[in-house]
C-alpha cells in the first residue's frame, strides 16, 4: 500500500488540516494499516493527525492514549529503524 492509498483509505479519520501518513516506506505502511483497524475498533473516537519521521524518529499523532501512540512509534523503529 502506497502512502497516498493509505490516506485515501483513512480520510475519514485523518483531522482536517493535516497530512496523515506523510512518508512511503510499505514495511511501515502494511504495519500501520493493520494497526489503525485495530485502533479503529477499540476507539471508535479515533481522529488521525499525522505520522511522520521528525529527528530520525517515527511520529504518531492522534487523540489516543499517549501510550498507544508511543507503542505504535516505537514499533514503527523496531520495524524500520531510521
Amino acid at each position: 500500500m502506497t502512502v497516498k492509498e493509505f490516506n485515501n483509505k483513512y480520510k475519514n479519520y485523518i483531522i482536517p488540516g493535516f497530512r496523515g501518513l506523510e512518508f512511503d516506506i510499505p514495511v511501515c505502511t502494511d504495519y500501520l494499516d493493520n494497526k489503525i483497524q485495530d485502533i479503529i475498533n477499540e476507539y471508535p473516537y479515533f481522529e488521525l493527525k499525522q505520522i511522520k519521521i521528525k529527528f530520525n524518529w517515527y511520529c504518531f499523532y492522534s487523540n489516543i492514549p499517549f501510550e498507544i501512540e508511543n507503542k505504535i512509534t516505537q514499533e514503527l523503529n523496531k520495524i524500520n529503524p531510521l
